[in-house]
């Protein structure tokens, strides 16, 4: 996701994507790239991540420090106490196994669709072939990346999920110090340090931003309707 979207939703925002930047009138082209790379380290950094490292500290915390199991239903105890080893901790597990299940097949399917869309583009399978035959082939590549992964498991934590993890951070590493070579990397440099600095500036404005001026009905402050203030006015405001 990361490595496909990190490249794909910067284009969608300066492209005419759903945000708060696009079509306000004033912007040239530059402020325009910008302000779609602001949007994408937003839904891609700290605020994206932050979810994770809280559950992943909580977790910690109460496994290795109070000797809890590692599971959801340790974070609640100190506010459920005895009631998080009863049917309310199991309830818990269950939704969180379930939730990690449904998020789990929605990456594997985002990622066939794009390994089946590489094999195509390299003329491995036929560009031309029909939904049928598409859906068969992602089928095959969901069962395949099933069993790597069911296999890394089974060989257990110090072989297995450790050599996958490693070999993807590496083949990672790989990527983007190729793409940096080989692209500009003063122009790449000057960019992040750019992007980087101009969203620690925004930071706060676009957490906090609902967007809720445009939810205004017509007479009653909503934009380009004779009576109210178009959303970019109140921007520049």
């Amino acid at each position: 996701g990361l490595i496909f979207y990190g490249a794909s939703e910067p284009l969608y925002h300066l492209k005419g994507g759903p945000n708060r930047y696009n079509n306000n009138g004033y912007s040239h082209e530059n402020e325009q790239i910008q302000n779609a790379l602001n949007v994408t380290i937003f839904h891609w950094g700290v605020q994206a991540w932050v979810v994770y490292a809280i559950v992943a500290i909580s977790m910690g915390h109460m496994c290795y420090r109070q000797g809890l199991p590692l599971s959801m239903r340790s974070t609640l105890a100190p506010l459920f106490g005895k009631a998080t080893w009863g049917w309310f901790g199991d309830m818990l597990d269950v939704l969180t196994i379930a939730t990690i299940v449904a998020g789990l097949c929605t990456s594997l399917g985002l990622g066939a669709s794009q390994i089946l869309a590489g094999l195509m583009r390299l003329g491995v399978v036929d560009p031309d072939s029909d939904d049928d035959a598409q859906t068969d082939m992602k089928t095959w590549i969901c069962a395949i990346i099933t069993l790597c992964a069911t296999a890394s498991v089974v060989t257990g934590l110090d072989y297995g999920i450790k050599t996958v993890s490693q070999t993807s951070f590496i083949m990672g590493n790989f990527l983007m110090v190729v793409v940096f070579c080989l692209d500009e990397p003063w122009y790449l440099l000057n960019v992040i340090v750019q992007t980087l600095g101009f969203h620690a500036q925004h930071f706060v404005e676009i957490s906090f931003f609902t967007d809720a001026f445009s939810q205004l009905g017509t007479g009653k402050g909503g934009p380009n309707d004779g009576y109210g203030a178009h959303q970019s006015w109140m921007d520049w405001w």
